[in-house]
């Protein structure tokens, strides 16, 4: 089961069209990439802003991975006209709101789009700042709650950095006279807030739910900052319990009706102070890059951004024109496989990102998505599914830090069959890199129940519950629990059931002439044995399998049922590709096998006789008789 997901960071952007006036540039710092029109010192400024934001969430989030995997990319224009030229589409027209900035994060491409010429007193960089906060904080352990995500935003996103003098959490008079004239949201209302919800998604009620989570995250920073308090530290400790929001607030905060009273007479104060604060990590410009941008390769980079932007109209013969200058542009290359894979066309991006992947060895995201696009059109080829692995191998390689890699690699050797216990490895190795990736957990539970460790995928499933951050993820989490529990009762039952047989057996190994003793069956001219005790357990038993337990793992190919209707109406055989062969496998009942669905939930009722084909499935046989199936897509 695979679980992408994409978004772009942007801020405002030059034109594409025509000769540029102004030379673009690049600068390279340690964490950022940025592409300037505006020329040299231009671009060293906005390079050094970025970094200062760094170091302020690094001073801020000692505990946290602040980075992500790769520099983010920052696309710097100089004017609303140039930014009109690549912003996302959903703003141009009369009457849209003027961008000064736009930032789209993703799991493995963050990108910027920032103006260099803000519009009034605005602060240019306050969209940038709070996007920003969302992608640090997104990497703790658990997802936060939106209303601390959104208040943490909402105090980052006013900081104002003057060398090493930096202002933390100005308060935004907005907020304040809008909380003044409204009524406040109950607290217990505020903390389960969700994305789901009205306050989150509807004009006028977040924008009361924006005002008061700042208001509430800026009384406790402040706090903390004044008296040491340890109130945040302790929710986030309930939160990594598995305690919902409101329950966690309740324990770490305290009376929430006494809570609500305080941030009452808070927002009502006269004045609110803010925090101003030296930054200790030392920056130098000096050890920036900065390289002349060639035409082409500016217009690959603006090329990029319409792309992930999803301006596909503007992005793809801007992205064509480069390929005509420079044939080997794998900035091109990469982006018109992103273009083909937003557009579902996955052969077309399959062999655009071939092409970036052999052109730009060394780029660990094209190697990335060259495999991860292999693995889109099963069952592959074993040429296939070698070359997608040699690909993810390599991104893993070029950047150990990318945790999409080991889950998509994962995935593969899951889905082929081979290298379970690898696999299992590199899903803990993705979980290690992102803790709060609620899907790397999903993977990981569905390998471990084929390696027959259910009860760690229970475990793992449980685990992933806090990280959910939909209703719909929490309820495939429950399910999958249930489902798993429900295989665990019926291999409980098995092994039950086998015992008492076994005992039964034993009981009469000394009684001649009884079914499985040592000595004389009967036969038609004998006459029959008495029936064993009462405490021998049912006769039934006797017909459940016994003998040595297999498990096979592959892809059903077929499936016959009442095949043996002399011994049963609800008999049944599998035929079952696994290693390069087909076996086929036989239940004389059915009714009587544990079916479970390790990574997708069955529409309606399954029959077995006309829902197995094309299925993997793991499937366990006792005395050659077919006694579970794990099913999984």
């Amino acid at each position: 089961m695979r679980r992408l997901a994409f978004a772009v960071v942007l801020l405002t952007v030059g034109a594409w069209a025509g000769p540029q006036k102004s030379p673009w540039v690049e600068v390279k710092t340690p964490h950022f990439h940025v592409f300037c029109d505006g020329g040299k010192g231009d671009a060293r400024n906005v390079a050094l802003q970025m970094e200062r934001m760094r170091a302020v969430f690094r001073q801020a989030f000692p505990g946290l991975r602040v980075d992500p995997p790769a520099p983010i990319e920052v696309l710097a224009v100089r004017n609303g006209k140039e930014m009109r030229t690549v912003e996302p589409a959903a703003y141009l027209g009369k009457g849209k709101l003027t961008l000064g900035g736009y930032f789209q994060r993703t799991p493995d491409h963050d990108l910027i789009l920032l103006r260099l010429s803000a519009p009034g007193d605005t602060h240019p960089y306050r969209i940038i700042y709070h996007e920003y906060t969302h992608l640090v904080t997104s990497r703790g352990e658990v997802p936060l709650p939106v209303w601390l995500s959104e208040g943490l935003a909402e105090f980052y996103e006013s900081t104002e950095i003057h060398g090493d003098d930096v202002a933390l959490g100005k308060p935004e008079r907005f907020n304040i006279e809008l909380l003044r004239q409204q009524a406040l949201i109950p607290l217990p209302t505020l903390f389960a807030v969700d994305h789901a919800s009205p306050y989150y998604n509807e004009q006028d009620k977040g924008t009361i739910f924006y005002a008061e989570s700042w208001a509430l995250t800026h009384y406790f920073m402040l706090r903390q900052r004044r008296r040491h308090s340890q109130d945040l530290v302790n929710y986030l400790a309930f939160l990594r319990q598995g305690q919902d929001p409101v329950t966690a607030a309740a324990h770490a905060f305290g009376d929430l009706a006494a809570l609500q009273k305080q941030l009452q007479g808070y927002v009502n104060q006269l004045s609110f102070v803010y925090v101003h604060e030296k930054l200790k990590l030392k920056i130098n410009p000096k050890s920036f890059t900065v390289t002349p941008l060639p035409v082409a390769a500016a217009d690959a980079v603006r090329g990029e951004f319409l792309a992930w932007n999803q301006r596909y109209a503007d992005a793809s013969p801007l992205l064509h024109r480069v390929l005509q200058q420079d044939p080997g542009n794998a900035r091109a290359l990469a982006s018109l496989g992103f273009l083909a894979y937003q557009q579902r066309r996955l052969a077309a991006a399959a062999r655009w990102y071939r092409q970036a992947a052999q052109r730009a060895p060394g780029d660990f995201l094209d190697q990335y998505f060259a495999g991860m696009l292999l693995t889109q059109h099963p069952p592959l080829s074993p040429a296939q599914s070698a070359e997608a692995a040699a690909n993810l191998q390599a991104a893993i390689r070029l950047n150990p830090a990318f945790a999409p890699t080991y889950d998509e690699l994962a995935v593969l050797d899951a889905e082929e069959h081979q290298h379970l216990h690898q696999a299992d490895h590199l899903e803990l190795e993705a979980i290690s890199l992102d803790p709060a990736n609620f899907n790397y957990r999903v993977n990981t539970a569905s390998i471990l129940i084929s390696l027959d460790r259910t009860q760690d995928a229970i475990a793992v499933l449980r685990a992933a519950l806090p990280r959910a951050t939909t209703a719909a993820e929490r309820a495939e989490c429950e399910q999958r629990i249930g489902q798993a529990r429900q295989f665990l009762r019926a291999q409980a039952e098995e092994q039950k059931a086998e015992a008492a047989e076994q005992a039964y057996l034993a009981r009469n190994e000394s009684q001649p002439g009884l079914p499985g003793a040592g000595g004389e069956t009967n036969s038609p001219n004998v006459p029959a044995a008495p029936a064993p005790p009462s405490d021998a357990g049912p006769p039934t038993l006797s017909r459940r399998p016994a003998g040595v337990k297999q498990t096979y793992i592959g892809r059903i190919d077929g499936v016959r049922c009442n095949d043996q209707p002399k011994l049963s109406l609800f008999s049944m055989a599998l035929a079952l590709a696994t290693g390069g062969t087909t076996v086929t496998l036989h239940t004389a009942n059915y009714l009587q096998v544990a079916f479970a669905a390790a990574n997708f939930t069955p529409h309606g009722v399954l029959n077995p006789c006309t829902g197995l084909q094309g299925l993997k499935a793991t499937v366990t046989t006792v005395g050659g008789e077919i006694t579970a199936i794990v099913l999984s897509r």
